[in-house]
């Protein structure tokens, strides 16, 4: 039976990853314990996925299985937040692993500091082969605990943020207080989460364990070269999130500094769909493009956002460069 002290929910949304569930899930055997519980959200998967996951549920107690028609990912981490038990909850992505040793060192370090959110490092595997860290941390060593707005902008203004779900454990009654939940139905989905609670969180800590293995494969999600600027759901998905943003920005009752997290994603999203617009300009891709109302909706944002002026610069520039893309092809 699992206790009611619960320490720990792991939640595992998992689609059609029959190559790889394994490695993931026996990363979970040697931090195994009564207090933390695995669950894992089976996303309408149609290969041997969830009858692998099976397996592991007659083993283990605390492996548990719940189905759902297909989704998406937000949906499956949502319902895995509202199954949750524990006092922390972490999110791993089914094709990826983790370092169990490294690990428990950096959970017992959160568990013990009682902070909201405690983030961790991680590193890449291309072809099998571990290749460095997934992100710098010299900046993240030196600040200690402190609010999530400032641990957001001074990260990002030396670009040592990042932006995975999987870096971090969060306290689950600091989401549960802020009505926190991923928005569902949209591929990076991080970038609609992340600026969100790191803008409420009270205390935060950078903790110096690689516990985390990122694996590269093709057919992923996000995580192959081909997806990031020809897959035409990613800029629709980019509106989704920052009209979900602007919604935060007016239900919430935010500091000038929580709002600059906030605006800080809203013109990253902005600029990702830019890029994009100006890859298919450069490219003469025609059938990838942005549509007129989305011309229309990108300057109502431009004009009505709070931008500060670089943020205004770096927006222009880049409509500039899309426009002499358009002339010269």
């Amino acid at each position: 039976m699992i206790s009611s002290d619960m320490k720990l929910s792991i939640i595992i949304p998992f689609y059609n990853v029959e190559e790889w569930i394994s490695d993931c899930l026996n990363s979970l055997i040697p931090i195994n314990d009564e207090l933390i519980e695995i669950i894992l959200v089976n996303d309408g998967s149609t290969d041997n996925t969830r009858a692998i996951a099976e397996t592991y549920r007659h083993l283990f107690f605390n492996f548990l299985i719940h189905d759902q028609a297909n989704g998406g990912l937000s949906r499956g981490r949502n319902v895995g937040l509202k199954i949750a038990k524990g006092e922390y909850v972490y999110f791993i992505d089914s094709d990826d692993y983790l370092i169990p040793k490294e690990f428990i060192h950096f959970f017992n370090k959160a568990s013990e500091l009682q902070v909201d959110i405690a983030i961790g490092n991680g590193m890449h595997l291309i072809e099998n082969r571990l290749e460095g860290i997934l992100k710098k941390s010299k900046i993240n060593k030196k600040i200690g605990l402190v609010d999530g707005p400032n641990f957001y902008l001074l990260t990002n203004s030396k670009n040592e943020f990042h932006i995975g779900v999987w870096s971090r454990v969060y306290k689950k009654s600091f989401l549960n207080k802020n009505l926190l939940e991923f928005l569902p139905g949209v591929i990076h989905e991080d970038e609609e989460w992340g600026p969100k609670v790191f803008s409420l969180a009270e205390k935060v800590v950078y903790l110096d364990n690689y516990f985390y293995v990122y694996r590269h494969r093709l057919g992923s999600i996000t995580k192959n070269t081909k997806h990031k600027y020809m897959n035409p759901k990613s800029i629709f998905c980019f509106f989704e999130i920052i009209n979900s943003l602007k919604c935060f920005l007016i239900e919430k009752t935010l500091s000038s500094k929580q709002k600059k997290v906030v605006l800080h994603s809203v013109h990253k999203c902005l600029m990702e769909i830019l890029k994009r617009e100006f890859y298919f300009k450069k490219n003469k891709i025609p059938d990838v493009k942005l549509t007129k109302d989305q011309e229309n909706q990108l300057k109502i944002l431009v004009r009505e956002m709070d931008f500060t002026l670089f943020q205004r610069i770096s927006i222009h520039r880049m409509i500039l460069k899309i426009r002499l893309a358009d002339l010269f092809n």
